[in-house]
């Protein structure tokens, strides 16, 4: 699988959970506070912070949908 494959995946995935959003500005922070950080390194930074931020809110009832 390419990196960009990868990114859309995630991002696929981020949007079923509803995260996507979360993803999308924390990329742009991480643009701005990291700009010489790898870019694909940034996608995959910004998806794990906003996914165990958004696991982190949800109830165990919620979790099983």
């Amino acid at each position: 699988m390419t990196t960009e494959e990868r990114i859309e995946e995630m991002l696929h995935h981020a949007h079923e959970r509803g995260y996507y959003t979360e993803v999308m500005t924390k990329v742009r922070e991480l643009d701005q506070t990291h700009p010489k950080m790898n870019f694909y390194d940034r996608w995959e930074l910004a998806y794990q912070i906003a996914k165990q931020k958004f696991y982190e809110n949800q109830s165990p009832g919620e979790l099983t949908r």
